[in-house]
């Protein structure tokens, strides 16, 4: 067997499909990176903007809220007409300790460290602490801009005496005609009322850090502890013009989301924010490696998959192209082998043909015979073979005995097929005569050109034998012919009285199909019989009544007049489908139809459809009213939700102050009336307390749609442990143990979410036994929601309260030692109620009670599509 030659070029495709696989890789696995690291750092930088502008909001709140009550303070009625008599007559020491005792009532409502009055001078007069000292200069600063504008403000952060950080807000006071007579200052410690609020980030993080900070001179002052670097408020320092300093960049100006340095030297992702109407500077930052740690999860993901598909592909092709080598070594020697058997068969079958065969070369010598040409010739192959063709094969004209030409020369000479002429004889080499047929044809080699002949041919005395016998099976078939067609003839006697019976059955069929018909022009339902071609093979009256008779148009000339069909339509559809099909359709009447479309087959074969149509118009328009319902009810429950947050708001300035003319007038006349009296001005207190506790909670009820933050992923197990750590002091008091199950990440609003959880524990933990109280928190995935609990062993709840604990203001046991508004759990299930949830309870009296709540799980990739639908 030849071997083929190797050739170095049979490698270049191979290596040239292996580059290119790499190149598409490579390039694949870049393109998916960068789409990755631009999707992800899109979605950080919308997240960090978003609690840089939720930080921004709360500070601007804070310090509008401090104004909103230092000028309420100075307004208050009871305070203006004590201090106007004070002024009046500076010796009248009981108008002072009043006075002074009051101050110490607004210090603890404010949750101010010392409350100062001066006069309009600036002047220092009085104090809660009962100061003796003379005022800071940032004190003199405050009072003389304040009396200068006329207005309240708030001053800058600065250290106390004491090392405290500390602000002031300070209102003047008017008398009748606005001429100032005093200021009214408060002290605020900002490491209890301001810093938590700084220092507190809605999400887990490891490095986020909110930073306030002011321009001091020519560099840049923080103003807040820094959790990198401790005892930093209003001490740390750093150069103005760093222009990779977030700090920097947010006083010279620049507002949004920005990349440097931090203070640390560390490359940080930072929202830089003004404080408006003032001169602070807020940023919220987080590291960089932070932000950005799953890019580069995803890159290193990206380049380990396209390594790995590197070297899988060029093993695969290092394959490919071994098993093409030994495939066409394989082949190649199979093809020789072939090329052997192809010869043998060839032998096989020329020896085990019926008829008889000669094959001759150029020169007309005989090559080869089969046994079937040796009996026929009289010659042997051995003998024939290298004999001339025409002392072989002898063949003479079986009616003149004369010779015949040799088909073997007429294919040489014309290098077609050729056959004998009727009649021949082959005279064998021992005399006998044979009638035979026969035929030649030339064998040709690759190039076309004829390389010899071979001659089959056969006797003939069978074959006579067999059409003398078939001429006479021909005579007998005309006989039976002929007896045939008589049988025939009585058939078709038969099949023309069935005929006759079907056409009476067709009859029948027509008659039922005009009843049909006829029933259809009663219904009160547009009924019409539509062809494939558009054309209506039937209408009934209502249908004719509405949109008039087709008069042999098809559908969309006459009903709207088009010259082709209709794109919206979709009534032809079900020719396609073969299923009956629903829809709704304004007509050209302009009412609206309910219509059902039924394929089906006439008995003709022809492809039909029955449609119906029912006049839906009332019922559209009913429903359209009922959708207007809805959307006033809608705006009407914003309305009174609006009414409850305005009212809760403005009522909450006059409860303070008949709350503290209360705390006033009891702690000046406790015991100088009868016992009597003394419970009654309690009961009012208590009531005031009361009052002031059920407007925050109205107000916070009212709050829960209105003021709602974005759903963003919340983890649960961060909002518990912040949730038990703010209920940490009524634990220990109670004594409570509280345990918890690992709580899972889910779609919500945080804040809202930290609520719930207060809310539902602080229940359980008030409401529970004198003795070993104890709550369990569990979670757990049931379907396509998330079941949290909130389990006690207390005083439990009787069945028939079960729906009405979660109304506003109702509560089962307004006497004893719980109390409460009666909002705490109005709120919870509002709450549930804005995360697409629900809410109930399972409880035994005396047992304890078990508080579930379900949250569904948002699977789809469409996160967002479940957000929060209500405004902002």
């Amino acid at each position: 067997m030849s071997k083929p030659v190797h050739d170095n070029n049979v490698a270049w495709p191979w290596l040239s499909l292996f580059i290119g696989i790499c190149l598409g890789l490579v390039i694949g696995g870049y393109k998916y990176y960068q789409f990755e690291a631009g999707r992800i750092s899109e979605e950080k930088y919308e997240r960090l903007a978003a609690i840089g502008e939720l930080k921004a909001n709360q500070i601007q709140k804070w310090r509008e809220e401090n104004l909103r009550d230092i000028v309420a303070f100075a307004k208050a009625p009871f305070f203006r007409r004590e201090l106007q008599k004070w002024l009046g007559n500076r010796s009248d020491i009981v108008i002072e300790k009043e006075l002074q005792q009051y101050f110490l009532v607004q210090k603890e409502n404010y949750n101010y460290t010392d409350i100062l009055l001066t006069d309009s001078d600036g002047r220092f007069l009085l104090s809660a602490n009962n100061r003796s000292d003379a005022l800071s200069p940032t004190e003199e600063s405050i009072i003389k801009t304040v009396l200068g504008k006329r207005i309240a403000l708030i001053g800058d952060l600065y250290r106390s005496q004491q090392g405290i950080p500390e602000l002031d807000v300070a209102v003047p006071i008017f008398d009748e005609n606005r001429r100032a007579i005093a200021v009214l200052v408060g002290k605020i410690n900002a490491e209890d009322l301001l810093y938590p609020l700084i220092e507190f980030w809605p999400t887990s993080s490891k490095t986020a850090e909110t930073l306030l900070v002011r321009k001091d001179g020519e560099e840049v002052l923080f103003l807040n502890k820094l959790r990198h670097l401790p005892h930093s408020a209003l001490s740390f320092r750093q150069p103005l013009n760093s222009s990779d300093l977030p700090a920097a960049r947010a006083i010279s100006g620049e507002k949004g989301v920005f990349r440097g340095k931090d203070y640390r030297g560390i490359d940080v992702l930072a929202d830089l924010r003004s404080i408006v109407d003032s001169s602070w500077f807020m940023v919220a930052k987080v590291d960089a490696s932070e932000i950005f740690a799953e890019i580069r999860y995803r890159g290193a993901v990206v380049f380990s998959f396209a390594i790995l598909s590197i070297l899988l592909t060029a093993s695969a092709i290092a394959y490919g192209y071994r098993h093409r080598q030994a495939t066409l070594y394989r082949n190649l020697y199979q093809l020789e082998q072939k090329q052997r058997e192809t010869q043998e068969q060839f032998r096989t079958i020329l020896y085990s043909i019926g008829d008889a065969v000669i094959t001759t070369d150029t020169n007309g010598l005989v090559q080869q015979m089969n046994p079937v040409a040796e009996r026929l010739t009289g010659w042997s192959e051995q003998e024939a073979k290298g004999q001339a063709i025409e002392t072989v094969f002898n063949i003479v004209n079986e009616s003149t005995r004369e010779p015949v030409e040799n088909p073997q020369k007429k294919v040489f000479r014309d290098g077609v097929i050729s056959g004998l002429a009727n009649h021949a004889l082959l005279i064998a080499r021992n005399g006998a005569e044979y009638p035979i047929a026969d035929n030649a044809a030339p064998v040709r080699n690759e190039k076309g050109e004829i390389m010899g002949v071979v001659l089959v041919f056969r006797d003939q005395i069978e074959e006579r034998k067999t059409a003398k016998q078939l001429m006479e099976a021909h005579a007998n078939m005309e006989t039976k012919v002929f007896n045939r067609t008589a049988q025939l003839s009585v058939a078709n006697e038969k099949l023309m009285l069935e005929i006759e019976q079907r056409k009476l059955a067709e009859a029948s069929v027509a008659k039922e199909r005009q009843r049909f018909f006829d029933v259809m022009e009663t219904l009160p339902v547009y009924i019409v019989l539509l062809t494939s071609d558009y054309h209506v093979l039937f209408e009934n009256r209502v249908f004719r009544e509405r949109f008039g008779q087709s008069n042999g148009k098809r559908c969309f000339e006459f009903l709207f007049n088009r010259t082709e069909p209709c794109e919206n339509c979709e009534t032809y559809g079900v020719l396609k489908t073969n299923e009956s099909h629903h829809w709704e359709w304004t007509g050209p009447d302009g009412r609206d139809y309910d219509i059902y479309d039924f394929p089906f087959v006439d008995s003709d074969g022809s492809s039909l459809i029955l449609e119906m149509g029912i006049d839906i118009t009332e019922r559209k328009q009913a429903e359209d009213a009922l959708k207007q319902t809805l959307l006033d009810l809608t705006r009407s429950n914003s309305d009174l939700e609006h009414f409850a947050y305005v009212a809760s708001h403005d009522l909450q300035e006059p409860l303070r102050t008949v709350t503290t003319a209360l705390q006033i007038f009891e702690k000046k006349h406790r015991g100088k009336f009868d016992e009597d009296s003394d419970q009654l001005v309690d009961f009012a207190v208590e009531g005031a307390k009361k009052m002031r506790a059920l407007i925050q909670d109205l107000l916070a009820y009212s709050r829960l749609n209105t003021r709602g933050k974005p759903f963003g992923a919340v983890d649960m197990q961060e909002i518990l442990d912040q949730c038990l750590f703010s209920l940490k002091t009524l634990i220990e008091e109670k004594g409570s143990e509280v345990t918890s199950d690992h709580m899972p990440t889910i779609l919500g609003d945080a804040v809202q979410l930290f609520q719930l959880f207060q809310n539902l524990i602080g229940n359980a933990i008030k409401f529970g036994p004198a003795k070993s109280p104890k709550v369990h928190v569990s979670a757990q995935q049931i379907g396509n929601e998330w079941i949290f609990s909130v389990k006690d062993n207390g005083i439990g709840i009787e069945e028939k309260y079960f729906d009405r604990i979660f109304v506003i203001f109702q509560q089962l046991s307004k006497k004893g030692p719980f109390h409460g508004t009666g909002m705490g759990l109005a709120i919870v299930k509002k709450i549930i109620e804005r995360h697409h949830g629900r809410i109930w309870v399972e409880s035994e009296v005396g047992v304890g009670s078990t508080f579930c709540f379900a949250l569904p799980i948002d699977t789809n990739t469409s996160l967002h599509s479940k957000l929060d639908e209500n405004p902002l």
